[in-house]
């Protein structure tokens, strides 16, 4: 008996009598015992996609690193891909990136800042003497800002900060500290208690509108400080294409209902073709799921037409033109191009 018509009796690593070699699964596989750690820590019920830094600072502080088999079974868990996942983590320098066959560093990490106000008060010089009191419990790394430049040399012991660091200071450290919070912080509850994000409530509940943010940021003058110092209001306008509204992908419809819309060819096709959101799109980045993706051609009201028996109906025609720029005259010349083709007279 051919073994090729068995599949389900193959042993894994054998191959069909057809083929040469040995199989071998492609990809990243999954490691169960990681996986039944990352769920055992982070719960029954794989987080939502939007709380992914929020899970990455779970295994950190739990394991003191993130391990590539930790962030596969993570990835698999979240249903996201490995590259999503592995992105993020690289790009945050508190997350400590453990690949195969690497050792998993000392439990307690001390970062000493290495930035421009913390270098001119001595941080470089500070870091490399405590290299002598590293251990296998305790290690020292250069790091970024950190945010507290005007208490220079700044340093941080896992979560704590340590205010004008010292030698005498860190030298001694023997495990991660963890911030504490200041008797004067105002805690989120309160905050939102007394109207903190009424504003974004508002927006969410459809009582303000984004036009009425984007005139208030105008009105402000609000600007960014690096960068050519565009205004706040002018770069969320930007972002969003136009002001109330997401962009939709960069193509053009034609319709035999084109009529009116001005000089904007765009505007003569409004009335029949809509974008739509699709809520079965589960990896938008839009996490409320209104990203118009779906492309839906049809006219508003009707047509009104009764079809007999052996009679045939003729629906009416798109065409759809996919640019291959943003540059408004090659648009235009690509727009001629289909009108001579599809309208040669």
């Amino acid at each position: 008996m051919d073994e090729a018509g068995i599949p389900g009796q193959r042993q894994q690593g054998s191959k069909s009598s057809r083929g040469k070699g040995n199989y071998k699964p492609k990809g990243r596989l999954v490691d169960l015992a990681a996986r039944t750690e990352i769920e055992e820590l982070l719960g029954a019920e794989p987080p939502r996609r939007d709380h992914l830094i929020e899970s990455l600072h779970i295994i950190q502080d739990h394991y003191h690193h993130l391990s590539a088999r930790h962030l596969a079974a993570l990835a698999d868990w979240m249903r996201l891909p490995m590259a999503e996942v592995w992105e993020v983590a690289s790009f945050y320098d508190h997350f400590d990136l453990v690949r195969e066959g690497e050792a998993a560093p000392a439990a307690c990490t001390v970062r000493v800042c290495t930035s421009l106000s913390c270098m001119m008060a001595g941080g470089e010089e500070l870091l490399e003497k405590l290299q002598e009191y590293a251990s296998d419990d305790v290690r020292f790394v250069a790091a970024p800002c950190i945010g507290a430049c005007d208490k220079a040399p700044a340093a941080a012991v896992g979560h704590q900060l340590v205010e004008h660091a010292d030698l005498e200071t860190l030298s001694g450290v023997t495990e991660a500290g963890h911030a504490e919070i200041p008797p004067a912080a105002r805690q989120f509850d309160d905050y939102c208690a007394d109207g903190g994000y009424a504003v974004l409530r508002e927006l969410l509940d459809g009582s303000r509108s984004a036009d009425d943010v984007l005139a208030t940021l105008d009105d402000t003058a609000l600007r960014g400080l690096g960068g050519a110092g565009f205004p706040t209001g002018r770069k969320w306008r930007i972002v969003g294409g136009q002001p109330g509204r997401i962009p939709t992908p960069n193509l053009h419809v034609e319709t035999d209902y084109s009529f009116g819309g001005g000089m904007a060819a765009a505007g003569a096709n409004d009335h029949v073709v809509r974008w739509i959101s699709d809520p079965d799109f589960a990896t938008q980045v839009n996490y409320q799921r209104q990203t118009p993706c779906l492309l839906e051609v049809s006219p508003q009201i009707g047509p009104a037409q009764t079809v007999k028996p052996g009679e045939t109906f003729e629906s009416f025609r798109t065409w759809v033109l996919v640019h291959d720029s943003t540059e408004r005259e090659r648009k235009g010349l690509a727009l001629r191009r289909m009108y001579r083709t599809i309208a040669p007279w």
